[in-house]
């Protein structure tokens, strides 16, 4: 059942449930905390496993942080939801590659509740509501508590959704004041307008208003001393002056004494096509300014803008071109083209031409020699200019001093001397003589008032490039400015869209629109083109966008690539050489990211020759080096269009090929199943599916196995003709096991008879047994009454197979089975089939069998004997090096020798259990290791060090949903809380246990827990209720034949007795417990027994 969650993010980081406040000893550890702040805080993305791994766990190896993941996912989950289904959750999704949150009805976040009172509060304000505004503001300034979690203030992760809400709560301040300004109520202006400039001094428009309210509230000396603090802070802080609507204001309030009230706006005209407003280069953009005011000053510069195609460098260029005539400075703009490129000086012609309408009925730029020198260039100087003189050719050394010297002076003689700007685009195109021409002009900027910004392709310069070579003769020089340009930051695009939409509600559409495009500044505005002409965005007669919610849905599915966007990149890629392209065809099928080795066997050459090859692809943009050996593509969108621009029938040969060529290179199962699904032979995934999902049950990854179980099943029902022998048993033997780890016995009992049925219709007798086996286990949990002959059928089976290791394998099982649910009578009859099922292992000579029948001991075994067999079982796991089953044997001997009361041996054996496990990755068998260092620690009188590890081993089986372990170790936790006198938080917990043991007939784990509580509630005078557990208890005694279990029974029910006054009773309960625990070697049940005898004789 879903519950009600409020979140508080603004200020100390508060969840609220069902109204109640999770207070902090609530959260079962700090990183799960983190991971629900860091799930919120990109709430409206999938977060990926490797980013929540990089901010939590980044100095885990990899295995164990996804393990310790998974884990905090599950806690998480338990936490926020009473009653998650298997497999399911409505708050915390599991989206691969990540999980996301997912904030349903009834889910309250102050963030949101913020922004959209400021959206509120705006909306009401553009319409004049005056009175509804402020009650907008005002309920979303009650809930800027403090900075977005003001805790964390040095989680990276967090800084830029801080920042971005301080900013909103700028916002927020001066719509305030605006709208208190508009009543009249100057004093309550001043005060919003002053909070904003504590926070940020440079906010020139917060400065505007107080200089309003001072000028309306009769203060025009205090408004106007508001303009000098604002422009001195402006001046040493960002080194520039105040606005030009700053200094309009000033002026006003100088020449008008009174002020006058403000003129009605005019409404702006449609716009007929959308223009998309220049964001983010703040670093570059400082510096281009920079530049400019510096050749302002007399003194010249020159920059050098590098970037891939689209990357924005002629916005830059325009912007730059924009400013420097807003300050009177001429601008000359010339570019170079691909197919001018052997046409001298064209860039530099193009830029004089372009200002030769403005000479026309003017005196010379300069002297008429030197105009003259141009003519050959410019004819059109000749026709303004008649007197221009016949030029006496030089020779050619000396011609191209003075052409160069003529373009030099000409340039400058275009500004009657002052400022000049010259900027050229594409100079990877450039003519020899333009480069030439730039060289010259650099040499002299130092000392004329010339600015010279060009840009260029760096995916078309190399380092044979001609305009490497002048970059490197002027960076030697000292006088050149390289600026390379990258794509935008998320909070760039969000800007964008803010300030297309006038909302701050954007991050969702901003994050969607940055992960498709990466940023890149051309494919974001293709995009963005894209809804536009599919009407997906409208824009309103203010000029403001309006963006229908389907064009995020667009972004979250398979959206098709704009086809500008489409048709730009496979422009690129069809002017590759053949071999280059084909190179990347394979790339583009293989996936974004991919090794060499992988590429030189589809491609059948040397790794040498292709990384040479991925190199130069690199270079032009289409790649990207990837540690340690493998390329990426520079983009995603670019793989994108490479891939869709193969035909369906080559684009599945070439993953069949792919799937191919990662078996040979035993590549992981996934990776060789998604291949073959997507190939023309889809059928040969299945074996490798099952294998993926194998891998991701063995590391706990139950949805993504589920997954793999599905994908197998549906290609199965798609191609049945092509289902290999054995397959769907398989299949549903894998899918048991899923459920089974998963906690869901049904579904494990319902996908067991299903694999039994499917081997027996497919004749496959060694699947059978398997199936055997599972659902006798099965049923041993779920069906009551124990199993139903199905391990003696499997022993049949086995037997006339005539394979001794079956047989043995079968023995073991049906002994083990029969073992934990068998009556102290039957008790022998188990252990005598578990030691025939030794000596068949042992008569079969195979040591991984042998090791699976001696840990079979572990919980039914008599514990002198079974101790010896888990050392020897525990040795030859060694002797196989496997260390994954290593820490299962480690954690079953540590469990048999704490029920033994051997604290000193177990502990050795848990903590090195516990250290490989995580060495493995191997986290539910890492929780039994830690459960057993819990009891250990809790018998050698460390209660507390036992209860925390006991906690945390609740906490991963929990997670995994692994009822039985989970069943037994809240037993261990329980029975140690009573032992600490903690009787009142030890109920609870043993509740727990009956409620679970009773889900799946373990009759053991219930009478012991009922036994336990009854005994806490006499202690707590709950005399009728205490009575009516320990009866319940007494009447299934008789079924528990397990002696660490009957033993301690035994003992709770004469504690119980003894506190209820029946000492006869006690000393007989007792006496049986002493005995049983002499015969078995229990050790701290024989010492609890005895301590009770002693109390009983003494109150006798």
């Amino acid at each position: 059942m879903a519950r009600r969650l409020r979140v508080q993010l603004l200020g100390p980081f508060r969840v609220w449930v069902d109204d109640r406040a999770l207070p902090p000893s609530a959260w079962p550890s700090r990183k799960v905390c983190q991971l629900l702040k860091l799930l919120i805080t990109f709430r409206y993305r999938t977060v990926l496993t490797d980013e929540l791994i990089e901010w939590l766990w980044p100095e885990l190896a990899h295995d164990s942080a996804r393990n310790s993941l998974w884990v905090a996912v599950s806690r998480l989950r338990r936490l926020m939801e009473l009653e998650v289904e298997r497999g399911a959750s409505g708050c915390i999704l599991t989206q691969p590659p990540g999980y996301r949150f997912n904030p349903a009805e009834g889910c309250e976040i102050d963030v949101d509740c913020f922004l959209q009172y400021i959206r509120a509060g705006r909306a009401h304000q553009t319409r004049s509501e005056w009175s509804a505004a402020l009650e907008a503001y005002e309920a979303a300034e009650a809930l800027y508590r403090g900075d977005y979690l003001c805790e964390d203030l040095y989680e990276e992760w967090a800084n830029p959704e801080r920042e971005r809400l301080a900013e909103a709560f700028l916002e927020l301040e001066e719509g305030f004041a605006e709208v208190q300004l508009t009543l009249g109520r100057c004093g309550e202006a001043l005060a919003h307008a002053r909070r904003v400039l504590e926070q940020d001094a440079c906010h020139e428009s917060a400065w505007r208003l107080v200089m309003e309210a001072h000028y309306r509230a009769g203060e025009p000396a205090l408004a106007l001393q508001a303009f000098a603090r604002c422009r001195k802070i402006l001046v040493a802080e960002l080194g520039i002056d105040p606005q030009a609507e700053t200094v309009s204001l000033h002026t006003r309030i100088l020449r008008h004494p009174l002020p006058a009230p403000p003129p009605r706006g005019l409404p702006c005209p449609p716009s007929s096509a959308p223009h998309l407003p220049f964001v983010g280069r703040e670093r570059e953009w400082l510096l281009l300014s920079e530049m400019l005011g510096q050749t302002l000053a007399g003194r010249g510069a020159v920059v050098l803008l590098a970037g891939q195609p689209g990357i924005g460098k002629t916005r830059l260029l325009e912007e730059l071109a924009g400013l420097a005539a807003a300050r009177g400075v001429q601008v000359l703009i010339g570019r170079c083209y691909e197919l001018e490129q052997n046409a001298a000086y064209a860039p530099i012609v193009e830029a004089l031409r372009g200002h030769l309408p403005t000479l026309s009925g003017t005196r010379p730029p300069c002297p008429l020699a030197q105009l003259a020198v141009l003519a050959a260039l410019l004819p059109e100087l000749r026709a303004i200019w008649p007197d221009l003189p016949i030029c006496q050719p030089l020779p050619p050394d000396e011609e191209r001093t003075r052409l160069l010297s003529a373009v030099a002076q000409v340039l400058m003689g275009c500004a009657q001397g002052g400022p000049v700007v010259l900027l050229l685009d594409d100079l990877q195109w450039a003519d020899p003589s333009t480069l030439q021409t730039l060289h010259y002009l650099a040499r002299q900027v130092s000392d004329r008032p010339l600015l010279l910004a060009n840009a260029y392709r760096s995916t078309h310069v190399d380092a044979q490039h001609p305009l490497t070579v002048l970059t490197e003769q002027l960076t030697r020089s000292g006088v050149l400015t390289e600026i390379s340009l990258t794509a935008f930051a998320q909070s760039d695009v969000a800007l964008l869209l803010d300030l297309l939409t006038g909302e701050r509600d954007t991050a969702a559409l901003a994050e969607q629109l940055h992960r498709q495009t990466e940023g890149h500044p051309y494919f974001l505005a293709e995009v963005l083109r894209t809804f536009v002409q599919e009407h997906l965005v409208a824009v309103d007669s203010a000029g403001l966008w309006h963006v229908a919610e389907e064009a995020g849905v667009r972004l979250k599915g398979a959206w098709p690539l704009p086809p500008n966007l489409r048709a730009a990149v496979l422009g690129r890629l069809d002017r590759l050489a053949m071999d280059d392209r084909r190179l990347l065809d394979y790339a583009a099928v293989v996936g974004r990211a991919f090794s060499l080795p992988l590429l030189a066997r589809l491609l059948d050459q040397p790794e040498a020759s292709l990384a040479e090859r991925a190199d130069r692809l690199a270079v032009k943009g289409f790649l990207q080096h990837r540690p340690p050996e493998g390329y990426d593509f520079g983009h995603e969108l670019m793989r994108r269009a490479a891939y869709e621009a193969l035909s369906q029938p080559r684009c599945r040969l070439l993953h069949r090929e792919t799937a191919e060529a990662l078996a040979d290179l035993a590549a992981p199962a996934d990776s060789v199943a998604t291949h073959y699904a997507a190939s023309d032979r889809p059928w040969l995934a299945l074996n490798h599916a099952l294998a993926a999902a194998a891998e991701a049950v063995r590391v706990a990854a139950h949805e993504e196995a589920l997954a793999w179980c599905q994908q197998a099943m549906a290609i199965a029902e798609t191609h049945p003709a092509a289902v290999p022998p054995g397959f769907r048993t398989r299949l549903f033997l894998q899918q048991r096991t899923l459920w089974y780890y998963h906690g869901d016995l049904e579904r494990s009992l319902a996908a067991g008879r299903a694999a039994l049925a499917a081997a027996r219709s497919e004749g496959d007798p060694a699947c059978e047994l398997q199936a055997l086996w599972h659902l006798a286990h099965d049923e041993t949990q779920l069906v009551a009454g124990g199993i139903a002959g199905l391990q003696d059928r499997a022993v049949h089976l086995a037997h006339a197979l005539g394979d001794p290791a079956a047989e043995a394998r079968s023995l073991a099982r049906l002994g083990s089975d029969t073992g934990f649910l068998a009556a102290p009578a039957e008790r022998q009859t188990s252990l005598d089939v578990l030691d025939q099922a030794v000596q068949l292992a042992r008569q079969a000579g195979d040591l991984k069998l042998l090791h699976y029948v001696l840990c079979e001991f572990w919980g039914v075994g008599r514990l002198p004997g079974a101790r010896a067999n888990l050392e020897e079982a525990l040795m030859l796991v060694r002797r196989l090096a496997d260390p994954q089953e290593e820490v299962g044997t480690l954690a079953k001997l540590a469990d048999l020798l704490t029920r033994q009361g051997d604290f000193p041996a177990a502990e050795g054996y848990a903590r090195e259990g516990l250290a490989l496990a995580e060495q493995v990755g191997n986290p539910a068998y890492g929780a039994w290791n830690r459960r057993a260092l819990g009891q250990t620690l809790v018998g050698l009188g460390r209660v507390d060090e036992g209860l925390a590890h006991l906690g945390q081993a609740v906490e991963t089986f929990t997670a995994h949903a692994w009822c039985a372990m989970l069943a037994g170790t809240l037993l261990r936790q329980g029975l140690a809380l009573g032992a600490a006198g903690q009787w009142a938080r030890a109920i609870p917990v043993l509740e727990q246990v009956a409620a679970l043991s009773g889900e799946t007939y373990e009759v053991y784990e219930q009478a012991y827990a009922l036994a336990a509580i009854g005994e806490a509630r006499l202690v707590l005078g709950e005399r009728e209720a205490g009575c009516r557990n320990q009866s319940a208890a007494a009447a299934l005694l008789p079924q528990v034949g397990l002696p660490w279990h009957r033993g301690g029974i035994l003992v709770h029910l004469a504690a119980g007795r003894l506190l209820r006054g029946d000492v006869a009773c006690a000393l007989a309960a007792a006496g049986e417990a002493t005995a049983l625990a002499e015969a078995e070697d229990l050790r701290e049940v024989r010492a609890q027994g005895l301590k009770i005898q002693e109390r009983a004789l003494r109150e006798k």
